[in-house]
């Protein structure tokens, strides 16, 4: 079983409205009749079980769709984007679980009393309420699973949440034609609405619209140039208003111009926040980052961000380690660019497999010779093995250190065992969970 570590800045003030928001619409939901009544026969009881999974999955779906908008302050309720996409998909699974959950409720019930009218619950017809809630329910049926089993390519993802968005739009015509709870009690028809609302709102604006409203930086590319085998180091120049960031985050980028798609993926950034440019330096993993090798001077690019939180200024102590692993080595790029020269003290370690992976050395070496605050160490897996917490332990007091870490998921989670095992607190180990990119 896999241990998710700690996200930098873990909130649960997320958390807590999600499961608040749920609450509450139950609540409203028992106020328009008397819960003696919603018992009073096996058929009411599953006719009580059906409305319950029906309104606190479309809310549930609504935080879903709301969460992968990927508003700013989303990701300040949970403790950044990557604890917002978490959410995300939990939401929508529980959503999914619960809409199905709904019919088959109804179903039940119907058996008991009139079996003979059963498929009209499951079989298109002129009652478009019913059409509406099929094509949701089927769609999502078909769609949500290939997200979960699947490995796809990431436009294929894309446009599958795309669909389910636009099943969010039939499902809100099911709810809202629907003549039962929400009718006869305006409170939780305003309640509901507002949500769904809200959800609509989000998959336009991020989906549809969001290429031309504001939060979306435009840049042109300088210069790409390849390193090694499968890194490429990218340099952008804003054709209008530049986009502000603390060393550490990353934004959402997408290039214009074949044989690139447009779509956006996230990439740290890697310049100091003070330069003029943008620089990403990413690492060739599938057919998307592979073409970016074609990537030429002039090639226009959308910015959207920052995002996350991973950054030496937002931990508390002043003597830090950082550990960067194979293209993890970005955020540190811009970390150690604009550390200060006094107040901290920082060792890095960069950890590669030999040598000749080493790109940024250099960089790294140059910031050393004008900041005395920072310490770099290049730690070679041929010759060392690979990083772990009983070598750190050697290096640095243990308790009085922050740890940030960047790099493969087993190095972080083979490093954050490690140190917890030696006493190191969750609160002095941070790190971004990228699985979500």
């Amino acid at each position: 079983m896999t241990t998710r570590l700690r996200s930098l800045r873990h909130s649960p003030v997320g958390p807590v409205l999600i499961m608040t928001s749920v609450g509450l619409v139950l609540l409203l939901w028992a106020l328009v009749i008397p819960l003696a009544d919603r018992v009073a026969s096996t058929a009411a009881v599953w006719k009580s079980l059906a409305n319950v999974a029906a309104f606190s999955g479309t809310i549930l779906y609504c935080w879903a769709v709301v969460l992968s908008a990927r508003w700013r302050w989303t990701d300040k309720l949970f403790g950044g984007l990557d604890r917002a996409y978490h959410w995300h998909h939990l939401t929508g699974g529980v959503s999914f679980l619960l809409l199905a959950l709904h019919p088959l409720f109804l179903t039940i019930r119907m058996s008991g009393i009139d079996p003979n009218n059963l498929a009209s619950l499951w079989i298109f017809g002129s009652n478009w309420q019913i059409n509406f809630g099929l094509i949701s329910i089927y769609s999502m049926a078909l769609v949500l699973p290939a997200t979960v089993f699947l490995r796809m390519r990431y436009q294929a993802f894309l446009w599958i949440h795309r669909i389910l968005g636009l099943v969010f739009f039939t499902g809100f015509l099911h709810a809202f034609l629907a003549q039962g709870n929400m009718v006869k009690f305006l409170p939780l028809w305003l309640y509901m609405f507002a949500f769904c609302a809200t959800a609509i709102y989000a998959f336009v604006y991020h989906t549809i619209l969001g290429s031309i409203l504001p939060g979306r930086f435009l840049y042109e590319v300088v210069q790409a140039t390849q390193l090694g085998d499968s890194v490429i180091d990218i340099r952008l120049e804003p054709k209008g208003r530049l986009m502000q960031f603390i060393p550490g985050q990353f934004a959402f980028v997408g290039f214009t111009g074949h044989p690139l798609s447009n779509e956006a993926h996230p990439y740290s950034m890697a310049s100091n926040p003070r330069d003029k440019q943008l620089r990403f330096v990413v690492k060739v993993l599938g057919d998307y980052t592979a073409s970016l090798l074609a990537l030429k001077p002039g090639t226009s690019a959308q910015v959207e961000g920052p995002h996350g939180g991973f950054s030496f200024r937002n931990v508390t102590a002043r003597r830090q380690v950082w550990i960067a692993g194979g293209i993890g080595v970005t955020p540190f790029l811009a970390m150690a660019a604009s550390l200060p020269k006094r107040g901290y003290h920082v060792d890095f370690y960069y950890c590669v497999v030999n040598e000749a992976e080493a790109h940024f050395d250099t960089d790294f070496q140059a910031v050393a010779a004008r900041n005395p605050s920072f310490v770099p160490h290049l730690f070679c897996q041929d010759k060392k093995g690979f990083m772990n917490a009983q070598f750190l332990s050697k290096q640095c007091d243990l308790l009085r250190t922050d740890f940030l870490i960047c790099g493969p998921p087993p190095m972080m989670h083979a490093l954050h065992a490690g140190l917890t095992k030696l006493g190191v607190s969750d609160k002095h180990i941070t790190y971004e969970d990228f699985g979500f990119r």
